[in-house]
């Protein structure tokens, strides 16, 4: 490997993002590999202060060699940014980049550092910047992005945000940001991302895990010109194993914008604590703050938030989801609320003290397939849990008081519009207090209903069906 790639061979530079720029702008005339190493040769540290984000270009490729990058403190900046990002060129056709790829060796880490206090509560006023910029990746109007074998921790925002990017893989990435600042969610797909597989994620993030938002984007009026497709739609994500108290997976779109053909598979919650298996004095857990958490959903599909003037989702809008295999003790499975179609939800594993299976809320929801809801043989739901104090947000209902009629189900719909619900094999606690509960227009077909306690009734007295067909065995 030629030295003139190493970024120490720039040592004579003021300082550390200078050095890895030097070294990434040579690398790209002829496509050569920058190698990040350990050490620092300018400070004789093993650690490279980030001041200013490094610009990549069309084909460039960054090995992160055992090293550690870190934001440095007091900047508003990414680490890694595409190179057109933020210039009139990186919202045309003629902008769009490709093939850039980092990927990390041995334990390559990317540390958010001291918080900068930016935030989206912080920030006010017309020179308000883009909370976008405080996040370690930020890529724009690039395709064939690879990103792999990383560490990142004290994310100051998101861990990574792409817009109107497609045909990528995101893979082998562990985080830590136990909550420290608001909205540390880990992978965020916005607006017109499209083709991608994220995969091997692990760690603790103090919001949603992976996030796909197709919302009003910042970008939308000057990238318009370019006609870019601007749903996100044919995404893979998969063996995902975090903990965080929000979701591990959350979908959401509105004011018209797609959201489609995508598969969700392999994802559990990986918080410490279960009543089957609690640890003892003599054996805490090692991170106290992450080994409390727990999922508000698993897996969240739609809001009825972040909407106006009538721009809500509609089921014609997010349809074609696949979710399946989804294990944890969180407080639901899989949470659907504002709109869906033509999805199947298969194989949720509910254990220790978790909830719900499925839950259905405000909205309207057609043309679903529920299989295969399970709860372990030690399942005993918090006290505090209530699936009538479920609103709209994800995080906790609140401190609740334990009540006496609370509602604790498989399945339950909050006044929602279910319309062609099939469900299947649906083995219930007796720790439930009913296997289908809640109020709503719902029409369905159950198969395959299994009940550890004859107490448990099938429907809730609340819950209204129609057109019911049930099989019990």
């Amino acid at each position: 490997m030629n030295n003139k790639f190493n970024p120490n061979n720039y040592k004579n530079l003021a300082d550390d993002s200078a050095m890895i720029q030097e070294a990434v702008d040579v690398a790209s005339a002829t496509g050569g590999t920058v190698v990040i190493p350990r050490l620092n040769e300018r400070t004789g540290e093993c650690m490279w202060n980030i001041d200013r984000a490094i610009r990549l270009h069309s084909g460039s490729v960054i090995c992160l060699d055992n090293c550690i990058l870190r934001q440095a403190d007091g900047i508003f900046d990414n680490i890694f940014i595409n190179s057109n990002h933020g210039t009139p060129l990186g919202f045309t056709r003629e902008g769009r980049q490709y093939d850039i790829k980092i990927y990390g060796l041995g334990n390559a880490l990317l540390d958010g550092g001291n918080h900068n206090g930016f935030t989206e509560f912080t920030q006010k006023g017309e020179d308000k910047k883009p909370m976008f910029y405080n996040c370690i990746f930020n890529f724009l109007n690039t395709e064939r992005i690879c990103i792999e074998n990383v560490r990142i921790v004290n994310q100051r925002y998101w861990g990574m945000v792409f817009h109107y990017c497609a045909h990528s893989r995101i893979s082998n990435i562990d985080f830590y940001a136990p909550a420290t600042v608001p909205n540390q969610d880990g992978i965020d797909l916005r607006t017109g991302c499209n083709h991608f597989i994220i995969e091997n994620i692990t760690g603790t993030t103090g919001d949603d895990t992976v996030a796909l938002t197709c919302l009003k984007s910042r970008f939308d009026e000057a990238i318009a010109p370019a006609q870019l497709d601007d749903a996100i739609h044919h995404v893979t994500i998969r063996n995902v194993c975090a903990t965080t108290s929000y979701s591990l997976v959350r979908l959401l779109n509105h004011y018209g914008k797609k959201l489609h053909n995508i598969i969700i598979e392999n994802i559990m919650e990986s918080a410490e604590r279960d009543v089957a298996q609690e640890r003892g004095k003599d054996n805490p857990p090692l991170d106290e703050k992450t080994a409390i958490q727990r999922n508000g959903a698993t897996v969240r599909i739609g809001e009825n938030h972040y909407f106006g003037d009538g721009k809500k989702a509609t089921p014609e809008d997010t349809y074609n989801i696949t979710v399946r295999n989804v294990k944890g003790r969180m407080r639901m499975g899989i949470k659907a609320n504002c709109a869906l179609s033509n999805a199947l939800f298969d194989n949720i594993q509910v254990f220790g003290d978790g909830g719900t299976g499925v839950y259905f809320g405000e909205g309207e929801v057609k043309n679903i397939t529920v299989k295969n809801i399970g709860y372990s043989l030690v399942h005993k739901p918090k006290p505090n849990d209530d699936n009538r104090a479920e609103n709209h947000w994800n995080g906790s209902p609140g401190k609740l008081d334990p009540v006496p009629d609370r509602k604790v189900c498989a399945v339950y719909f909050k006044e929602t519009d279910a319309q062609n619900i099939i469900f299947d094999n649906i083995h219930a606690s007796d720790k439930l207090t009913a296997v289908f509960g809640g109020n709503g227009n719902v029409t369905m077909k159950a198969t395959n209903i299994v009940r550890e306690s004859e107490s448990v009734p099938i429907f809730d007295p609340d819950l209204k069906v129609r057109k019911m067909s049930v099989d019990e065995f």
